[in-house]
């Protein structure tokens, strides 16, 4: 079901987590927090209004300077620099 991502021991999970933290930060910040503000609307909307919210979001980052750079970053082979915008 995809619960638990890792597996670590407890003397490795404050290094794990900020393994994840830091790439978490690497991520583009709008798609980041279209992404935490879709989880959170999902738990407490109907699925209907839920799926078209995402909807909307998702449409939104299609725009964003962000998504432009992603592309192009990966044309060139070259780490992305966002601006979150």
């Amino acid at each position: 079901m995809g619960l638990a991502q890792w597996l670590e021991p407890p003397e490795q999970m404050m290094a794990k987590a900020m393994e994840v933290a830091e790439h978490i930060a690497s991520l583009p910040p709008l798609a980041t927090r279209v992404t935490k503000e879709s989880l959170r609307s999902g738990f407490d909307s109907p699925l209907g209004e839920a799926v078209l919210g995402d909807l909307y979001r998702f449409a939104a980052l299609e725009m964003t300077e962000d998504k432009a750079e992603s592309h192009q970053s990966w044309r060139e082979r070259r780490k992305p620099s966002f601006k979150g915008r």
